[in-house]
């Protein structure tokens, strides 16, 4: 009896159903994905009310789960400083904590929708309290009546190129 026989046709199903899914995932290099996040920032933070509300500031903190080395270091007055892996956001944070009561934390991060979309949202948290033990973060919610990301990549097999929309035109076309 071979080994493919003792697996239930379940099994089969869902392994052949995610695989087109799971082969392309792993076919986004680092260097696309660093590509689709630039893009994405620079359309998000090309608003300038990003600066007036955190102009008390220097730099706007944004946490990344890919390697930041190539992310972009500013757009217009905007400069980042990016936070990589999970340290704590103290190491982080100027000395006295309680002066960081009202900054916003932005965290950036991608979702593999399917073979030719890939989708990256920006999601914002604010500071409502810090110490020397603990940082208490607000998340920021969107509308609850749809999803749209901050920046959405379309693969077109004709041009055989990356097509960016941002949330902004997504939205104008709602």
């Amino acid at each position: 009896m071979n080994y493919f026989s003792k697996i239930k046709p379940v099994t089969y199903t869902l392994a052949i159903a995610l695989l087109p899914l799971l082969s392309h995932a792993q076919a986004v290099s680092d260097s696309l994905l660093t590509n689709f996040y630039n893009k994405t920032i620079i359309a998000y933070f090309s608003d300038t009310t990003t600066i007036s509300a955190q102009s008390a500031f220097t730099q706007v903190l944004l946490k990344a789960d890919i390697d930041t080395a190539k992310l972009v270091k500013s757009v217009g007055k905007n400069r980042f400083k990016y936070i990589d892996g999970r340290p704590s956001i103290h190491n982080f944070l100027p000395k006295p904590y309680s002066k960081n009561n009202g900054r916003t934390l932005y965290s950036i991060n991608h979702r593999i929708l399917g073979q030719d979309t890939i989708d990256v949202n920006i999601e914002g948290y604010t500071i409502q309290d810090a110490d020397k033990k603990d940082v208490l973060l607000h998340k920021w919610i969107h509308g609850v009546s749809h999803y749209i990301p901050d920046g959405r990549f379309i693969y077109s097999k004709e041009d055989s190129h990356w097509m960016f929309i941002s949330g902004e035109e997504l939205s104008n076309e709602q």
